[in-house]
């Protein structure tokens, strides 16, 4: 048995075959078997995968499965594929999931025996993201009446509101937390207020806002 323990599979594809030498110095080399290696990048919510088809079989294989985690949980395959096929996109659609792990098995089977190879993990980490309305009117009729960030990923959050004065008014360290135009409960009034916003990503990476809001009543 042969581990290859020095390479990194996360980074290309790799290919193996064996090679022997009789006693007039003749080589004779084995079938060549490439593994699937999976890469993947993200556009803006979508997640577009390609990887190469496992050769070597002979036959080649029957199927492949596409299996993904989310967030970390057990990996549960989420679909079938002919072992032609070579991508696959998917849009991340709950931005309190930042994590999405994918990876593919190929599987041959003959008779009544099967063989199966995995290819490598891809792990797409998608980056905060935090837009925010100039303007809002918290006089509850269900429309626009919170100050709250439009988007997602976030791992800490801290938001800060300041009256003209520089003095703050609302604070709050929730994901995703909104101000609702009050003070310690006590409405505040119309005008121009300032925001900070400082937000970690699960990527490592920070995000960090500053703007104006017009509060309206």
């Amino acid at each position: 048995v042969f581990q290859d323990t020095g390479i990194n599979v996360d980074g290309a594809g790799y290919c193996y075959y064996t090679a022997t030498a009789d006693l007039c110095d003749n080589i004779h080399q084995s079938d060549k078997h490439c593994v699937i290696n999976i890469q993947g990048k993200i556009i803006d919510y979508y997640i577009d995968l390609k990887w190469n088809e496992y050769t070597g079989w002979t036959p080649p294989p029957s199927r492949i499965e596409l299996w993904r985690t989310l967030d970390g949980v057990p990996f549960e395959m989420i679909a079938a594929y002919d072992p032609s096929l070579t991508s696959f996109d998917e849009v991340a659609d709950n931005i309190n999931l930042p994590m999405y792990c994918y990876k593919i098995k190929a599987i041959r089977d003959i008779s009544e025996t099967c063989s199966e190879t995995w290819s490598n993990e891809f792990c797409a980490i998608f980056a905060p993201t935090a837009f925010y309305p100039n303007a809002f009117s918290p006089n509850r009729d269900g429309i626009n009446d919170i100050f709250a960030p439009i988007g997602g990923f976030h791992q800490s959050f801290n938001l800060s509101i300041f009256d003209r004065w520089g003095r703050m008014v609302y604070q709050t360290t929730s994901v995703g937390g909104a101000w609702d135009g009050t003070k310690n409960g006590v409405p505040v009034p119309e005008g121009v207020y300032t925001y900070r916003v400082l937000i970690n990503g699960y990527d490592g990476s920070v995000l960090q806002r500053a703007g104006t809001v017009t509060l309206i009543r």
